[in-house]
């Protein structure tokens, strides 16, 4: 007949493993399957979408217009004079900042100031904007464009950031679920042990060879033990109504606690540290922060520049009463008297600039003291398997050898109860600490970014 401890050991061990594959499925399962997962990810899909209108920006627009004038003529007071105006203009601005435009215009009748009249067959051009100072390659529109691709990136790597955290807690509850998987099998294999005594108990009662008090203790211990069993019940009910939150109500089949701890050396440790402040998202993140940062700063200095723009349109007049080849070249200059609004803007963005920096040392150190402290959670949880395992061992010692003194009748049926009992809490311990280290581990991943 085996005992606590034994069924505890052969659970464990047959579950020797570097990564539990049923972590690892868990792991994938709430990737998939977690709803505040599915709506971040949304929130990212919402970000992108944002791109695609910060580019409308940069769509090309068609303008048509047709007017009729009826007006007292200047030329002869009290005389009407009539014109139709109609036009249409296909224009886009660059990302570069040019604004380029194909136009068809026909003027007829007495053409009021300042339009002009064209042929019969209209007048067809060409118009180019050029920013020569203000603007040109840096502009408000090309630097909405570009902050909104890295926002995309940043809503990116602030998701992986909350995936991280997600599979790190659900990883804990996952091994919360396995140890009182493991635990309850304890406490089944208690009660197994009493009720087989009971009964041979009471036969040997009812047959005069046993005192009634040996009977009666052992009916209390079943009774005390069906408790134990009914609590176990409910601790893997409600390890796994908090797992399956995660998982999208599936609750997966436990594995085996692995029973032998990893060791970490300083070597290892600053292994992972290098890694974590290479992968972390959140460190990854604050490179499109930055460059979103740099291009708000170059916009606002684009600002305190004054505005010269170049405007170039040629095109071709036809049909009777036409010239032929037409043109219009026009420079417009302006610069603002004061620059309080562009300094404003550029001692903002410093400003920011400045706390990234700050930010981005506290991230930096604020990691390696997340890995710093895994890494010790990990060699203690290890050293404290190590000294429950010794317990457990003690502890099975002492309930065998009061099993071979009940057995002799040199014992009472309570000590063994007591032996019982005390090697089912030491393999309670001895399981509650490997689900410690196995949580410890997956904290380790995620703080090395490695989930």
């Amino acid at each position: 007949m085996w005992t606590a401890i034994q069924v505890a050991v052969a659970l464990a061990v047959s579950g020797a493993q570097a990564q539990d594959p049923g972590l690892e499925s868990v792991l994938r399962e709430i990737d998939r399957a977690y709803p505040k997962l599915a709506a971040y990810r949304q929130d990212v899909a919402s970000v992108r979408a944002k791109v695609q209108e910060k580019r409308g920006a940069f769509d090309p627009v068609l303008t048509f217009g047709s007017d009729f004038l009826r007006y007292n003529s200047p030329t002869s007071p009290g005389k009407e004079s009539e014109a139709r105006q109609n036009e249409a203009l296909v224009e886009f601005t660059t990302p570069e900042g040019l604004k380029l435009g194909v136009g068809y215009r026909l003027n007829r009748g007495k053409v009021k100031s300042p339009l002009s009249m064209t042929g019969d067959l209209g007048e067809a051009y060409v118009q180019v904007k050029v920013p020569l100072l203000r603007n040109l390659h840096v502009n408000e529109k090309a630097v909405g464009l570009a902050q909104a691709n890295l926002a995309v990136e940043v809503a990116e790597w602030n998701l992986a950031a909350f995936r991280l955290d997600t599979l790190e807690t659900g990883g804990a509850l996952y091994w919360d679920y396995a140890a009182a998987v493991r635990k309850q099998q304890v406490a089944n294999d208690l009660l197994r042990l009493a009720s087989e005594r009971a009964a041979a108990v009471g036969e040997r009662f009812r047959a005069g060879d046993v005192p009634e008090v040996d009977h009666v203790e052992a009916q209390t211990e079943v009774k005390r033990r069906e408790g134990g069993v009914a609590k176990a019940k409910r601790d893997v009910e409600k390890a796994a109504i908090k797992l399956s939150l995660y998982t999208g109500g599936l609750t997966p089949s436990a594995s085996s606690l692995p029973p032998l701890p990893q060791q970490l050396t300083d070597e290892d440790r600053a292994a992972v540290t290098g890694r974590a402040v290479q992968n972390r998202p959140e460190v990854k993140a604050l490179k499109p922060l930055r460059a979103s940062l740099d291009a708000q700063l170059k916009l606002a200095r684009n600002d305190r520049k004054p505005s010269l723009d170049l405007t170039l349109s040629p095109g071709y007049d036809s049909g009777d009463g036409a010239i032929g080849s037409t043109a219009k070249l026009g420079v417009v200059y302006s610069a603002p008297l004061r620059q309080n609004t562009a300094d404003g803007r550029i001692a903002e963005t410093e400003a920011k600039l400045r706390k990234l920096d700050a930010d981005t040392q506290l991230l930096v150190q604020t990691i390696r003291n997340e890995v710093d402290d895994a890494v010790s959670a990990v060699r203690t949880s290890a050293e404290r398997v190590k000294a429950a395992e010794e317990e457990l061992a003690l502890a099975r010692r002492l309930e065998q050898a009061e099993r071979d003194r009940f057995e002799i009748g040199d014992g009472t049926l309570f000590l063994l109860n007591q032996r019982e009992r005390g090697t089912a809490e030491a393999a309670v311990r001895w399981i509650d600490v490997l689900a410690e280290h196995q949580q410890a581990l997956v904290a380790l991943r995620a703080a090395a970014g490695e989930l």
